[in-house]
């Protein structure tokens, strides 16, 4: 669906494709600081093989949020979707356009919903909420400018996405859709963007699909088997 450029090898997905875009944003030293920052906090104290870093977490989220996405091009609704999401973001008037900038936008989603995280990830913010005290909230409004967020790392997301949609010239269309789904922490349910949130962002998605088995084959494979493949081909709708 997509026109691939780039392919590299993961440990838990194989060879995942990016495209043209995709490239230049991993390329960019922005995201290339998650390559740093690891994503289980200390936990290779008690489990010496977990030194994953965000870097792969996120390229393996991308994968599985194209998988996702393309699954979604073919639900029953998608048809009476598509047109919402044409009146809601102003993507492609096309049907095989529109399908091609859904699956880009859950794509460009993926790589970017990390990219705010600090040294030692979440560890960092529990350190940073005990010396912010009670005005923590407060605070990130102060350091971002962004609103309703209780983490620090998805606001500084939200800060870096608006330089990165610059830098790398992603479509304004798409860039929109970025700066929404990565500066609103909750969009209701009747905004189609809702589906694209929900892709990395639910009880089950694309970011805990790569994280659980990622970290158990980690830990040392004493849990999160199971087929990917098949529960993405699940999503509806």
């Amino acid at each position: 669906m997509l026109d691939y450029v780039l392919r590299i090898r993961d440990l838990i997905h194989g060879t995942i494709l990016f495209t043209q875009k995709e490239m230049l944003l991993i390329n960019h030293p922005f995201f290339q600081r998650l390559r740093q920052i690891k994503q289980n906090d200390v936990a290779f104290y008690v489990y010496p093989s977990m030194h994953i870093s965000r870097f792969e977490h996120v390229l393996g989220v991308c994968r599985v949020a194209g998988m996702i996405a393309e699954t979604l091009t073919k639900s029953p609704k998608w048809d009476e979707y598509k047109k919402a999401l044409r009146a809601e973001t102003g993507l492609s008037r096309s049907d095989e356009g529109i399908k091609k900038d859904f699956v880009q936008l859950c794509r460009f989603y993926a790589l970017l919903h990390d990219t705010g995280h600090f040294p030692l990830s979440h560890l960092f913010e529990h350190a940073m909420d005990q010396w912010a005290g009670p005005d923590y909230s407060q605070k990130i409004v102060e350091w971002t400018g962004f609103e309703g967020f209780e983490k620090p790392h998805e606001a500084f997301g939200a800060t870096l996405t608006r330089k990165l949609i610059k830098d790398i010239k992603i479509p304004k269309d798409i860039g929109e859709c970025l700066l929404r789904l990565m500066g609103e922490k909750d969009l209701p349910r009747s905004n189609p963007l809702h589906v694209v949130k929900s892709v990395i962002d639910a009880e089950i998605d694309a970011d805990r699909i790569d994280f659980v088995q990622r970290d158990g084959l980690a830990a040392g494979g004493e849990y999160g088997n199971y087929d990917v493949r098949r529960l993405c081909d699940s999503a509806f709708i």
